[in-house]
């Protein structure tokens, strides 16, 4: 079975940049950075190597339910229909269900210490996985161990460099960015973009 492996790679790769525009992504990063009086450059280390974290986690989340769909797939006749039904409903209900999907501002202590601060910034960016990735993943459960380790590249790369380059602008102090409205809307274009995909997959499968 092949679902066009590079399309799905493209899809995680946009959604995960779309993901990170959610404030809590980097806006904590900055505020703290600042306000432990960070570098730049030290700010956007602990930024990336706590995007690396988060992403791994999400990764492994991923990896298991790939590993879950295929359990399913080989023992369900048509899987390729199963799959893009489940991003149908999945992508819809991200649509309907979609509300409003804001995050408490982060205040920064500076009494703490550097080392308590960066620990801090790591363990929340880890404790809060792309779920909204996962049923990507779930495309993936035939896929070759190759093009699994391609997303994750994907989802990686998207996720840091997402994490760092609005962490940078905030970081700077850049008041003319905002992307409230995309964060509003986050969820219905995460749903949108499932859609396609499991439409995609139909219109594939039955070429």
């Amino acid at each position: 079975m092949h679902y066009q492996p590079l399309s799905i790679v493209l899809t995680l790769f946009i959604i995960t940049l779309v993901h990170t525009v959610e404030p809590h992504h980097w806006m904590p990063f900055a505020l703290v950075g600042k306000g432990q009086r960070w570098s730049m450059a030290k700010t956007l280390t602990i930024t990336a190597v706590s995007g690396l974290g988060k992403s791994l986690v999400s990764v492994a989340l991923g990896f298991g339910v790939a590993f879950l769909g295929l359990q399913v797939t080989r023992y369900v006749e048509g899987g390729e229909v199963l799959t893009s039904g489940l991003l149908l409903l999945l992508g819809l209900g991200f649509i309907i269900f979609a509300k409003d999907h804001k995050h408490g501002n982060t205040s920064t202590n500076p009494v703490l210490s550097a080392k308590a601060a960066a620990l801090s910034l790591f363990t929340m960016a880890i404790l809060s996985p792309c779920v909204e990735l996962l049923p990507i993943f779930l495309v993936a459960s035939t896929f070759t161990w190759p093009v699994l380790l391609l997303m994750a590249l994907a989802l990686t790369l998207a996720n840091i460099l997402g994490m760092v380059f609005l962490t940078a602008l905030a970081y700077k102090g850049i008041k003319v960015l905002n992307l409230e409205w995309l964060e509003d809307y986050e969820r219905q274009i995460i749903g949108s973009l499932l859609i396609l995909t499991g439409l995609a997959l139909i219109i594939y499968h039955h070429s």
